[in-house]
């Protein structure tokens, strides 16, 4: 506590030594120094659990907890051509007094700039992104056009995690630069990176390094032809012991593209190939090098004055093609729910569920996995690791339509897979996925001044399999979210939400070991579902203020393990960025 009233003391005396030394605020031409940015959040949580039955009398039922944090960002600029950014956060667990439960901590530190009016660095925390094949942070399963009311929660693990796109956070240092060319190759664009993925434990554990970056030769009235590298691998001499573990991924991205007055059409694609090792592994079960390619090509036409859009393409991904940079999950399915997380008179581990992509939980992911990680079929069967997914060949096509008085939108996707080699049989499955998306903006419709928007998602996927009886496969899984918008008074928001996500059929689930080399395959039966209905009211103080209270119900249903159970939440969230 004295520690913590020292350093409250200290911050305070900074903070006013700042603000009553202008030199340091402005430089000496009056430009700006030191710049600040930041983000408050207050919420409390109150859950409640529910077994039917009376088949939990052993867990307490009731969990609150609520948190109030400050996330203060500092820019500062010690000249025209770098930036320091520092972003500091206190928090206080609801409940805790004269410093206890406070916590200081740093929640990124950035130090940017250019060099020799050419070169971009960043050091520090960088985010990170190539291509959908060689390192990319796919989205979440479980969401098709998500209704607002999910958002609130949903915005918050991202910032939390720092899901920003499809970028990855990660610590170390990149540096890009462009150079201009002649009429044929108008630019020429460099970016690579270093990072460190694992520090060595100094026993079994090297340190882990991701290397990478892109050349991309660009002709403005044409198209680019990039080349893309990422590399992750063990450092030499840095444990006792000799293994190592490395994966190299090259590949080819390119795009051709015509943009007129009245339509947009072009061609894309990407090819390249993984190349994995695992040297010095003692274990009998280590396999030898392997390597595997992929390719896709994209045609693509947009309508500009119908508002149209219309993609078709081709995929083929070979089954040993790994990329961890791509093919890694925001969610670790290996982990049980926090909250709650042991549950029943039988003390059943409470697996991860659709509750859970809502909530700042452990089982929420921000690094890179060397192997290939758990998934549940139920979720996402056809594309686990988005595009990256290996073993996988098919054609695709997507649409998007917006009405000309913008008064909505529809989306349309259809993936049409199989696998080009079998699992456990020469048997192959067969992936069905259709996906629909639409927003209806009711006030555009009637000419209310007010905001009235309907949301719509939904998603069906089929897997089957062929073969003896002891072999086929037959899975339908379905996604469904609805939500509304209404603001009934100014900046006022009536939020609902329903979302459902279920499982029907057979499948043979993979048992991987630590070289993603499959190990068992388990014939499983599947009947199961979740399901979260969700009502709350949103106040917007301004666009970058606002607080809400929500109630949501979650229930689960396995009916071949025969659990039930089901939890309450309300929750109450201020939410300011500055």
């Amino acid at each position: 506590m004295k520690v913590a009233s020292k350093i409250l003391k200290i911050g305070a005396f900074g903070a006013i030594a700042l603000c009553l030394t202008p030199n340091f605020v402005l430089g000496q031409g009056g430009r700006k120094k030191v710049d600040f940015r930041g983000l408050g959040r207050a919420y409390y949580f109150n859950n409640k659990l529910e077994v039917p039955d009376s088949g939990d009398t052993v867990t307490a039922p009731r969990n609150n907890y609520g948190t109030t944090l400050v996330d203060l960002g500092v820019n500062v600029f010690p000249n025209e051509n770098t930036e320091i950014l520092g972003v500091f956060r206190i928090s206080n667990e609801l409940g805790g007094y004269w410093g206890g439960g406070v916590e200081f901590g740093v929640r990124q530190l950035t130090l940017k700039g250019v060099a020799a009016d050419r070169f971009r660095y960043k050091v520090g925390d960088i985010d990170l992104k190539l291509t959908d094949y060689t390192l990319f942070n796919n989205f979440e399963d479980g969401d098709v056009n998500e209704a607002d009311v999910f958002d609130i929660q949903r915005d918050v693990v991202d910032y939390e995690q720092f899901y920003i796109d499809n970028y990855w956070r990660m610590q170390g240092a990149q540096l890009e630069f462009g150079v201009k060319g002649n009429d044929l190759i108008t630019d020429v664009n460099f970016n690579g990176f270093l990072t460190r993925q694992r520090a060595s434990d100094f026993n079994t554990n090297p340190e882990q390094l991701l290397g990478g970056g892109s050349i991309q030769f660009v002709n403005q009235n044409i198209g680019f032809l990039q080349y893309n590298n990422t590399s992750i691998f063990d450092v030499t001499q840095t444990t006792g012991d000799s293994a190592r573990y490395g994966n190299y991924v090259h590949s080819v991205s390119w795009g051709l593209e015509k943009d007129k007055k009245d339509k947009r059409f072009g061609l894309k694609g990407e090819s390249g190939f993984s190349k994995t090792s695992y040297f010095g592994f003692v274990d009998p079960n280590r396999p030898a090098d392997f390597d595997d390619g992929f390719m896709e090509v994209n045609g693509y036409f947009d309508l500009k004055e119908k508002n149209l859009s219309i993609s078709a393409g081709f995929m083929d991904v070979g089954p040993d093609f790994r990329s961890p940079g791509a093919q890694s999950k925001r969610m670790d399915y290996s982990k049980t729910g926090e909250l709650y997380s042991v549950i029943t008179n039988e003390a059943i581990l409470r697996p991860v569920s659709a509750f859970d992509y809502l909530s700042l939980a452990s089982t929420n992911n921000r690094n890179i996995s060397r192997e290939l990680p758990e998934y549940l079929v139920w979720f996402n069967n056809s594309m686990p690791f988005g595009k990256a997914t290996p073993n996988r060949r098919g054609f695709y096509l997507e649409a998007t339509k917006t009405d000309s008085a913008k008064t909505g939108d529809v989306g349309l996707q259809a993936y049409m897979l199989n696998e080009i080699r079998g699992e456990g049989t020469m048997q192959k499955r067969n992936f069905l996925l259709l996906q629909f998306t639409g927003n209806l903006f009711v006030n555009k419709l009637i000419g209310w001044k007010r905001d009235v928007k309907l949301t719509s998602g939904l998603r069906m996927e089929n897997t089957t399999r062929g073969g003896q009886s002891y072999e086929t496969i037959d899975m339908s899984n379905l996604l469904v979210d609805l939500g509304a918008n209404v603001e009934f008074q100014d900046d006022l928001d009536l939020l609902l939400g329903y979302k459902l996500i279920s499982g029907v059929g057979n499948e043979f689930i993979d048992d991987r070991d630590q070289f993603n080399t499959l190990r068992n395959i388990a014939p499983t039966t599947f009947s199961v579902g979740d399901g979260i209905a969700s009502i709350g009211a949103r106040y917007r103080f301004t666009d970058k203020v606002h607080l809400s209270a929500v109630y949501q119900k979650y229930a689960h249903a396995n009916l071949n393990s025969d659990l039930l159970f089901g939890i309450n939440q309300f929750y109450i969230l201020y939410n300011m960025e500055f």
